[in-house]
């Protein structure tokens, strides 16, 4: 049941969380990606388009890939926006169809 109200957004997560922790339930919550603390660290101004770049293609392990130097100097002339260069990032790390 308290599962449900957190889901149907009758409570916030935190007073879930609270409420786990007093009935002694810990539930196994994923770290939040890494890849998504550096997108919001970029929207807020806090991390250069250069900085964000090489941390995202570090983060996503895609470094080895000859095609992110084009991603990556697109995505530093501006040609593209931080969106699309994840994206197209992301997309290299899928297995071939």
């Amino acid at each position: 049941m308290l599962e449900s109200a957190f889901r149907e957004g009758r409570i916030s997560r935190e007073t879930y969380e609270a409420n786990l922790a007093k009935l002694g339930v810990t539930i196994a919550r994923p770290a939040e990606d890494a890849a998504a603390v550096l997108r919001r660290a970029h929207q807020e101004g806090k991390v250069d388009r250069t900085l964000y770049a090489r941390n995202l293609i570090r983060i996503l392990g895609v470094s080895a890939d000859p095609r992110v130097a084009n991603l990556e100097s697109a995505f530093l002339a501006g040609k593209i926006d931080a969106e699309l260069f994840e994206k197209n990032l992301r997309r290299l790390k899928e297995p071939p169809r």
